[in-house]
């Protein structure tokens, strides 16, 4: 995971270059690689396979806050036609909200060049619910 998490950092930060000078609005969170407390947690919450760690897939991980849908539309848009990222997975947590009620767009991808393919998560947030989840303690549900 650390391997994979410089040349993650990168191109996630090449995209939200891109989209910032196309006059979106938006920034990155840039949380640290999850730890390994929180991995053998998620792991453990996980019945049919509690030791099977390849199903994490957010140890490397980054979020891009959007202050509208328009610039989520955008991000996913240039995720899409990128020569950077493999797209596994999407989650449409907007759309199709979890009993939390949390509403994102997950995306898991790879990295083209990453021999290892490494699976990395891309959380893409709009700022009034990252607000609702950090500043009103609405983690508290999520979790």
């Amino acid at each position: 995971a650390a391997a994979a998490a410089a040349a993650f950092d990168a191109a996630v930060g090449t995209l939200v270059s891109a989209a910032t000078a196309a006059g979106r609005r938006v920034e990155r969170k840039r949380p640290p690689l999850k730890s390994a407390s929180r991995i053998v947690e998620k792991c453990a919450l996980q019945p049919e396979a509690p030791r099977d760690t390849s199903r994490v897939c957010d140890v490397v991980r980054d979020m891009i806050i959007c202050d509208t849908l328009e610039d989520i539309v955008d991000v996913v848009g240039r995720l899409e036609a990128s020569t950077a990222f493999r797209i596994v997975r999407v989650k449409d947590r907007i759309n199709a909200p979890p009993p939390s009620k949390w509403r994102d767009v997950m995306v898991n991808l790879v990295l083209r060049a990453d021999k290892t393919e490494h699976v990395c998560e891309l959380q893409l947030c709009h700022r009034k619910m990252l607000t609702g989840r950090e500043g009103l303690d609405g983690h508290a549900l999520y979790n």
